[in-house]
């Protein structure tokens, strides 16, 4: 599984917690499916406004409890490999928005 390129964000929807959003929905779609998520592919907008810096999740965040708890089948796997799919950052958008909706 991947994002759409470049990266997490589109358009209006490229803050830090519109992408956040969309992570969380590639979580749960990567889940449902039994998938790994591309590393690679997880790119986060160096600001909302840009359109052409992106930084990766290992410069952001520390990805050992992700790993920790992807061992215990509590989350995807990241892996360092070339995505096999593609799921749009507005397909995300619209897995969210559903997610959200069933928890009120």
């Amino acid at each position: 599984r991947r994002t759409n390129p470049p990266g997490l964000g589109l358009q209006g929807l490229s803050g830090l917690s519109n992408q956040q959003q969309c992570l969380l929905a590639l979580v749960l779609t990567a889940k449902n499916q039994s998938a790994a998520i591309s590393l690679p592919s997880i790119r986060w907008r160096a600001t909302w406004k840009s359109k052409t810096r992106y930084l990766s999740s290992e410069a952001l965040w520390d990805l050992a409890p992700w790993a920790a708890a992807a061992a215990e089948g509590l989350l995807p796997p990241l892996v360092d490999a070339t995505p096999t799919a593609n799921v749009t950052n507005h397909r995300l958008w619209l897995t969210h928005q559903d997610y959200v909706r069933r928890l009120r």
